[in-house]
């Protein structure tokens, strides 16, 4: 993907292919790289009463453990994610 898309809205929470790893409704948008740093203020700076995580899509499912919970930032409050990280990343100041 190299061009800023949305993905469909899981409004109800209901859909596990929209909702995992998230415990609440939510929708997805793909960033380019290089629309970065005019997205993420743009964001930050307009959402409201949203919340929002940005994280990077290194490898996949693979490392989506650390996409989610190492190497993301949130914007408003931090929810929970449906992830656990592999043994050799996980100490006990990463309880997410």
């Amino acid at each position: 993907q190299t061009t800023l898309c949305a993905f469909p809205v899981d409004a109800t929470g209901a859909s596990i292919a929209n909702a995992a790893p998230f415990v609440a409704p939510n929708f997805a948008i793909f960033v380019p790289v290089d629309r970065y740093t005019d997205a993420v203020p743009w964001m930050m700076a307009n959402r409201g009463d949203l919340d929002f995580l940005v994280h990077p899509n290194t490898c996949g499912p693979v490392c989506s453990p650390q996409d989610h919970l190492l190497w993301s930032v949130w914007g408003g409050n931090k929810w929970p994610v449906r992830f656990q990280l592999p043994t050799e990343h996980a100490t006990s100041a990463l309880t997410i």
